[in-house]
Order: structure tokens, then C-alpha cells, then sequence
């Protein structure tokens, strides 16, 4: 979920914005010893964050971009952004090796599809995740071009799927990119982007010329991914569990008001452009995934 509020601010909501949330199903992936090096890196990271870096070295190339997902989402909502940065940079080189929009990933996934399908580069809608807490980033930097180009490229996450390019309607990136248009100065961009959002969400606000703050709330837990049917092999999408929150309201100083729901990542993992894949073939491309552990939001 999304929500706007309207004051001297622009508050924003982007709700049940999860990164996590591989296939579960058929888990024989293998785990290796740490080396002594690899130990001593896990002993130098904060505490909360020891376990994902663990699962990282552990899990090997394999479950990489997993990993690196989780650690640098947990890092975000822990306030370590250095940290989040640079795993979230690396899972995102990792995602552009294969999903790409230029002939040498077009190669790549030739290649990949056939020998590598089995190492985990996300979900249209994982992969999206990526881009936008990358672009969350940016913006807390004030590099609103790098932000919005974040925030773009996690669009074009959101429409590949393999080989098929679908339509996008991720209403919350196109949103956050007017939003990092607008910080840059660049008010035609912006418009464009806001129109481009009203066409999915004609009753969200969007910010007025004085609006200067934006706030994003996130509720819920991250999509589960389950097998079923014969085998396990069909992948079906079910929404996360353990949360009540369904709104979020901002209240601060003389402001009172509750958001406008922008976004649900569930419908964005259940569908491609609007059009349910639910019970989708599993096929061989899970079978070395972990059931997620990370179901944390804000």
C-alpha cells in the first residue's frame, strides 16, 4: 500500500514494500565452511546483520543476489546505509548481468537460461525492490539524477520477465521518480512522471509547488512464494503474514492526515502488467532455494 498527505508537505506512503520473498519448494541448495577471512568479516559487521552475512558466504554465488538483497534491505531499515550501498549496488550488477535491456545481456541470458537458471536473480517484482531502495539512497544523498534513474531502471525490472517485455504499473517507482525529477529542478520531467502515475492511481495526490517533504511508510511483510500442485513444481503468490496494519497516518506538529495507498507489492509479484501468473512453472529454477527468512517491514 501508498499513501499522500497534503499540507506545507507531500507525504507519500509507499506500503508492503518488501524485498524478500524467494521459492520455497525443493531446498537442496549446499551450504560451505566460512574461511577464516570470511569469518572475520562476519564478526566485523554489526550484530543484527552477522546472520544474512553467514547465509552470504555460506550459500555461495548461488543464492548471491538473495543474500546481498536481504542484507542490504535489513541494513536500510537499521540506518546502516553505507552498508546497504554497497550490497544493494552488487546485487544490482549481478541483476544487470543477465537482465538488461542491450545485446550483451541478451547474450548472458541466452547462456544463463540454459547452464545458470538455477542461481536466484529475483522476481520482476525482487528485482524492482532493488532499484528502489538503491534510489531511496540517492535521494537521502540529494543525487536525485542517480535517484530517479534508479527508480527508472526499477520500472524496466518490473516489465521483464525472461524474454517477454510486459507492460509496467508500478505506480510507487513512477511516483518516486517524478518526486527525484522535481528535487533536480526539472519540472517537465516531473509532470510527465506524475501523469504517468495518476493514469494508474487518478485519485492520488501529487505534490503541490510548495510541497517539500516527502514520507514513505511501508506496512506488511514481503509476498510468500510457495510451491504447488503434482511435485511442488507450480509457484503461487500469497500474501505475507503476522501484520494488522492496513493504513498508515502521519501526524506531526499541525499536520493530521493518512496516506494515500500508492503501492501493493503483492499484486505487483502476482501479476505482469495487470495480468495474473499465478501457478506459474517452477521448472528447475528453484530448485537450490531457501525459503526466505526476512519479513520485516516499516
Amino acid at each position: 500500500m501508498c499513501s499522500i498527505a497534503k499540507a506545507a508537505t507531500s507525504a507519500t506512503a509507499v506500503s508492503a514494500l518488501l524485498l524478500t520473498g524467494c521459492a520455497t519448494g525443493p531446498t537442496q541448495y549446499e551450504t560451505r565452511q566460512l574461511s577464516a577471512d570470511q569469518k572475520d568479516v562476519v564478526a566485523s559487521k554489526p550484530t543484527t546483520l552477522q546472520p544474512l552475512y553467514r547465509d552470504l558466504f555460506e550459500e555461495g554465488r548461488r543464492n548471491e543476489v538473495l543474500n546481498l538483497m536481504e542484507i542490504g534491505s535489513a541494513a536500510f531499515h537499521q540506518g546502516y546505509y553505507d552498508i546497504a550501498k554497497v550490497t544493494l549496488d552488487r546485487a544490482i550488477l549481478n541483476i544487470e548481468s543477465v537482465y538488461a535491456d542491450n545485446e550483451a545481456a541478451r547474450r548472458a541470458r541466452s547462456l544463463w537460461y540454459e547452464e545458470g537458471e538455477k542461481d536466484f536473480k529475483g522476481e520482476p517484482y525482487e528485482r524492482s525492490m532493488a532499484y528502489y531502495y538503491r534510489g531511496l539512497l540517492f535521494l537521502r544523498e540529494a543525487d536525485y539524477g542517480n535517484a530517479r534513474a534508479s527508480f527508472i531502471s526499477g520500472l524496466l525490472q518490473d516489465a521483464f520477465a525472461e524474454e517477454e517485455q510486459d507492460t509496467t504499473d508500478f505506480a510507487g517507482l513512477i511516483y518516486l521518480a517524478g518526486w527525484a525529477a522535481r528535487l533536480d529542478g526539472n519540472a517537465d520531467l516531473a509532470r510527465k512522471h506524475f501523469d504517468e502515475y495518476r493514469q494508474f492511481r487518478p485519485d492520488g495526490p501529487v505534490p503541490d509547488e510548495d510541497d517539500n517533504v516527502l514520507v514513505i511508510a511501508e506496512t506488511g511483510t514481503s509476498p510468500r512464494k510457495l510451491a504447488d500442485g503434482v511435485g511442488h513444481y507450480q509457484l503461487v503468490y500469497r500474501r505475507g503474514k503476522g501484520f494488522s496494519e492496513e493504513r498508515a497516518r502521519i501526524e506531526a506538529g499541525e499536520v493530521s492526515q493518512s496516506l494515500f495507498p500508492v503501492e501493493d507489492v503483492y499484486y505487483q509479484a502476482s501479476t505482469r502488467g495487470g495480468r495474473t501468473v499465478d501457478a506459474r512453472l517452477l521448472k528447475d529454477k528453484s530448485s537450490s532455494r531457501r525459503p526466505p527468512k526476512m519479513s520485516a517491514a516499516r
